[in-house]
């Protein structure tokens, strides 16, 4: 049998191809060929160059009243909306010229369940008898929605490893199938995605790991690993990122696998680029993953406040993270910290409290954001008909959609817009034209921007001024 599996097209103000290896997607490939299938594998986010400009969404229209046309510089906001991949009906003929008997389409987020649902419609149209499956992270978490389109045969929730065997009555595979993916190439370094765990027993409310993984952590086998890392390259550093969520709960494990791939490439690179839990961390081992080849790490902390980590069920632990930190801008290792802001019960006051608290952590330390988005499931979105009633668009972070009733849009693109700035500041060399901006930025209580082919900053558009102003009021960052 012929089959294709395949990654349908992304459309969002910005998407980063080598932080995205879709290893569902690959794990499923290997599987078919495992069974005796031939398979084609096209991964369209990656499939062409540049993006293609296209429409905003009607679903997200109200972002246009803070976009500002030809927008550059520190502070900028998203200036135009881009789909990741060819055409739908480019996709269609590049997959239907395969003659396949079968296409699996792999929808890794439920934000982007409707390019999934565009691609199985476009091939639909074209072959009416071809049989469509769709699967992965984002079917998993809501299958329901995908079944009430009549597009797909099967719709497939759960793990590729029991799900995929159990279509052509083969017994299920009692091991989780390690994948290496290459991301990206340049003449120097190789980089390479992979994962060693799966499942997580924390039970964060905001997290979707364990409606699609399980609450129990399960490992991969080290020698199945091992036995597939590509071949040593000599004129190439290896650049590795694992995609676990909580690999530091089996620390040993951990080291065990790193100290082996370091002795196939004693140059590697090691990224955990999804975020690191820094409440598993303390300054040994910090200081034992910078020897092993960590340049720089991804800290995901949630929301700094008590009482709404409390209600997201997540305990924070400010001053290990400082301790952590303080560490790291010794040893002038870079590290970016994640914070979500737009929780239920979230304020103006709250938002500009956990900024000024990661900018005070030291010039090493980047400030990362995530806005708010749900997945149907997660704590107070387990009624999952209210995504029905809205798009799949709004569960996007860049939509920056008020879900929870607490921080409006306009201030979560203020916020967006603040962090960024404090990020300049931390620059390590700025030259005059660019202390000049801050300075304005700073002096005046405002936010400003630059426009292209414009030499002087102008004010941002429909920005919150009242929280711009008390944020910078209170910064004493040098």
């Amino acid at each position: 049998m012929k089959a294709c599996v395949v990654v349908p097209q992304i459309e969002d103000f910005y998407f980063t191809p080598h932080r995205s290896s879709f290893i569902g997607a690959h794990i499923v490939k290997h599987l078919l060929i495992m069974l005796g299938h031939e398979v084609d594998l096209f991964v369209f986010p990656t499939n062409t160059k540049r993006p293609t400009k296209i429409p905003i969404p009607e679903e997200i229209a109200y972002l246009k009243d803070f976009m500002i046309s030809d927008e550059i510089g520190p502070v900028s906001f998203f200036t135009s909306y881009k789909r990741f991949g060819p055409s739908y009906e480019r996709a269609r003929d590049m997959i239907l010229s395969k003659g396949p008997d079968i296409v699996f389409i792999s929808c890794f987020a439920f934000c982007y369940a409707k390019q999934s649902i565009m691609l199985a419609r476009a091939i639909r149209a074209r072959d009416k008898n071809i049989q469509i499956i769709c699967g992965g992270g984002g079917v998993s978490v809501f299958p329901e929605y995908f079944e009430s389109t009549g597009l797909f045969d099967m719709v497939l929730s759960g793990e590729a490893e029991y799900i995929i065997p159990h279509i052509f009555n083969k017994p299920r595979f009692d091991f989780l199938w390690p994948c290496i993916v290459l991301t990206r190439s340049t003449k120097k370094i190789k980089y390479y995605s992979t994962y060693l765990s799966r499942g997580c027993p924390k039970g964060c409310g905001f997290c979707s790991v364990s409606l699609i993984h399980g609450r129990r952590l399960r490992l991969i086998d080290k020698k199945r690993l091992i036995s597939i890392l590509p071949k040593a390259l000599s004129n190439s550093r290896v650049f590795l990122n694992f995609e676990d969520d909580n690999i530091l709960l089996k620390k040993d494990f951990f080291i065990e696998i790193l100290k082996h791939i370091k002795t196939k490439y004693p140059n590697v690179l090691f990224s955990c680029e999804n975020g690191m839990d820094y409440r598993e961390l303390d300054e040994s081992l910090l200081k034992t993953l910078i020897t092993m080849g960590f340049r720089q790490f991804n800290f995901s902390v949630g929301n700094l406040n008590t009482q709404i980590s409390k209600g997201q069920m997540r305990k924070i632990d400010l001053e290990k993270l400082r301790e952590l930190t303080q560490v790291l801008n010794l040893l002038g290792v870079l590290a970016i910290v994640y914070f979500i802001s737009g929780f239920k019960g979230e304020d103006i006051q709250t938002s500009i409290e956990n900024l000024l608290f990661l900018t005070g952590l030291g010039e090493n330390i980047r400030v990362g954001l995530s806005l708010f988005y749900p997945v149907p499931g997660i704590l107070g979105f387990e009624d999952k008909e209210i995504f029905f009633k809205n798009s799949p668009v709004l569960c996007c972070g860049s939509s920056a959609w008020p879900w929870n009733n607490s921080l409006k849009t306009q201030d979560m693109i203020t916020l967006f817009r603040l962090v960024r700035l404090v990020n300049f500041m931390k620059k390590s060399r700025l030259d005059s034209f660019e202390r000049q901006f801050i300075q304005k930025c700073v002096k005046e209580k405002k936010l400003y921007t630059l426009i292209r082919g414009r030499p002087d900053p102008i004010e941002v558009v429909n920005y919150n001024k009242h929280m711009a102003r008390m944020f910078l009021e209170q910064l004493t960052i040098s």
